[in-house]
C-alpha cells in the first residue's frame, strides 16, 4: 500500500484515507496509479467509509471523468466518502461526482469532522 494511503478501523468498520494533496493535471501517471490501487483495494471489501484529502490539488475533466467512472464501480461497497479541501466552485464537482456515483459524498475541513459525520 502506497504512503498515500492509510487504512484504520472505529467501531469495527474500515476507513479508507486516500491523500491526493498537491495532484495536478501534470502528475496525471500517479495519480491514475494511486486511483487504480485504491479501486482494487475498495473492491476487495464488503463496506468501507472513505476520506479524501484533495487541498492544494486540480484536476481536469480527464481526471474528473475517470474519478466519476471509479466511484459509480465502488458505490455498493463506499458507506459514505468525505472529501477534504473543497470549497466554492469546486463543490459542483463532489455533487456532480455523487450524483452520477450513488455515493453519498459530503466535503468538511478536517479528518476529524469527517470522521464524526461517519460515527
Amino acid at each position: 500500500m502506497t504512503n498515500r494511503m492509510q487504512i484504520s478501523s472505529r467501531e469495527g468498520k474500515e476507513v479508507l484515507f486516500l491523500d491526493y494533496t498537491g495532484f495536478t493535471p501534470d502528475d496525471k501517471q500517479e495519480f491514475y496509479a494511486l486511483l487504480d490501487e485504491a479501486k482494487a483495494f475498495i473492491l476487495t471489501r464488503k463496506k468501507i467509509f472513505l476520506i479524501v484529502d484533495t487541498n492544494d490539488s486540480f484536476a481536469d475533466n480527464e481526471m474528473i471523468n475517470r474519478m466519476k467512472q471509479d466511484a459509480k464501480e465502488e458505490k455498493d461497497i463506499i458507506e459514505k466518502e468525505a472529501i477534504l479541501g473543497i470549497s466554492g466552485i469546486k463543490g459542483v464537482f463532489v455533487q456532480v461526482i455523487s450524483l452520477f456515483s450513488g455515493i453519498t459524498i459530503r466535503t468538511f475541513n478536517t479528518k476529524e469532522e469527517a470522521m464524526n459525520w461517519f460515527f
